[in-house]
């Protein structure tokens, strides 16, 4: 008995220390809720010696509302016997506010299920909040400078390509807002043509996961089925132990269109040139040739080879359109500007223009509005909207409408013409202006070729707008 008696002492001694040197403030109260014991980690986070803070209730320790939530929370302790854990903030002895969480059990000594006391333990967690809110405060930093970028941003699945994120530029970028951008594939912003085509862009993107970051410019397509250029930053990153494929994209449609602008001009000047150099060396001869087979068509003994020598002559004078058509592409070519209103000139060439459209059955709406007088060539001018007038009635079905249009936009006069074609395809339209690019086998691939080299002569530009079912060409002429 002696020997068991030691060692109950012993334990209880034990215990005693164990409390005692516990880092985390413990406390006792009594079904009054007055503090009935704490060990020293309590007495150092109150400021309090333990005969100070016994037999006190947590109004005496406490400011009152933090004092009449822990009431509160001891009340429902004890009316039944459970544990509580919660989180609240209480005062330091050093004056300051700390986050803890606390953990309170109701205890029973008399074993007849009325409860006695509580035993509550202080966790103070101010580092792990402190933390946790400068992280959170992290995150929406990077969330704000993310969403405020410049530069469009987006986050792709290196696996499938998928859009998992994007700012609010990128939306922009696109013509959607973010909820529509983040899922889509690459399959629906790429345009598909080389440099990259879809598949080509996966396997970049894959690669630029496991690589150094790539810079490439590729051709997009925006929500609403038009296409811009992009100059895109790909970089692999990793948010949440997850790897992502950062694309930082900018929109250089302006540049690549300036550059591919230059050097059209450059090609049509050099064929201009060529064309001047040439143009009467091969349309001497030809001339030539014309009178003599006109000459040998009229005698009576030839009357049977009269139909060859028509299809000749005919042969001859389309190969000497062409070589007219050679020589409005050279930009040295002399014209003869004088101040005129566009919308006298369409007036002027409106009948020609109807005429046309009725052999294919294609209804005219000319739409003038009020624009400012231009310097201009007006034989020029007629040869730009007969081109492109030509080229929407051969885009267009019968019973179709072709729009010819004038307005003001951006301080520029705008001559538009708009068709209600099948569109051009996004291989093409980079290439639009190109001599020799046509669709139709009996054309030169010259007519729009020509209205690039007018334009240029005239110090405007030639933008083009196209989607399935309608493209309109627009020439800006600066005032």
């Amino acid at each position: 008995m002696q020997n068991q008696g030691l060692a109950i002492k012993n334990m209880e001694r034990m215990h005693r220390l164990l409390f005692e040197t516990l880092p985390n403030p413990i406390f006792f109260k009594d079904a009054a809720g007055l503090y009935l014991g704490c060990n020293k980690a309590f007495e150092d986070f109150v400021g309090l010696t333990k005969e100070e803070i016994v037999n006190k209730s947590a109004d005496d320790l406490w400011p009152p509302d933090i004092a009449e939530k822990a009431e509160a929370m001891d009340s429902e302790l004890l009316e039944r016997n459970s544990v509580q854990i919660y989180e609240t903030v209480l005062p330091h002895a050093d004056g300051t506010l700390h986050d803890v969480i606390v953990k309170k059990a109701s205890y029973i000594n008399d074993g007849q299920g009325t409860v006695d006391g509580i035993v509550g333990t202080v966790i103070d967690i101010t580092p792990n909040k402190r933390k946790e809110i400068m992280l959170q405060n992290t995150c929406e930093n990077y969330r704000a400078i993310f969403h405020s970028a410049s530069d469009a941003i987006i986050l792709h699945d290196p696996a499938s390509g998928d859009i998992v994120a994007a700012n609010k530029r990128a939306a922009q970028l696109f013509g959607c807002d973010d909820k529509e951008l983040r899922g889509l594939s690459l399959a629906d912003i790429f345009a598909d043509v080389p440099p990259y085509t879809y598949f080509e862009g996966l396997q970049l993107i894959r690669k630029s996961a496991h690589n150094e970051p790539q810079l490439v410019e590729w051709l997009c397509r925006k929500k609403s089925n038009q296409f811009f250029w992009v100059e895109t930053n790909l970089q692999s990153v990793v948010i949440k132990n997850k790897l992502y494929v950062m694309a930082m994209a900018r929109d250089i449609t302006e540049r690549k269109n300036k550059e591919q602008e230059l050097a059209q001009l450059d090609r049509l000047h050099l064929i201009g040139q060529m064309a001047a150099a040439i143009g009467h060396e091969v349309r001497n001869p030809m001339t030539t040739v014309r009178g003599f087979l006109q000459l040998f068509g009229a005698k009576p003994q030839l009357a049977v080879y009269k139909e060859y020598f028509d299809v000749m002559i005919d042969e001859l004078d389309r190969a000497n359109d062409i070589i007219k058509q050679f020589l409005l592409l050279s930009k040295d070519k002399d014209v003869k500007k004088r101040m005129v209103n566009l919308n006298t000139i369409l007036e002027t060439v409106f009948p020609l223009i109807q005429a046309d459209a009725s052999h294919s059955r294609i209804k005219v709406n000319m739409q003038l509005r009020d624009i400012p007088e231009l310097l201009l060539d007006e034989k020029e001018i007629k040869q730009l909207i007969f081109n492109l007038v030509h080229n929407g009635l051969e885009a267009m079905e019968k019973k179709h409408t072709l729009t010819i249009s004038t307005f003001m936009a951006d301080d520029k006069a705008v001559l538009a013409v708009a068709d209600q074609g099948s569109g051009i395809s996004a291989e093409i339209l980079p290439q639009l202006g190109t001599p020799f690019l046509t669709t139709k086998d009996e054309r030169a691939g010259l007519g729009l070729a020509v209205c690039y080299s007018i334009a240029a002569r005239h110090n405007a530009k030639i933008d083009v707008e196209t989607n399935v079912g309608r493209t309109v060409f627009n020439v800006r002429f600066k005032l």
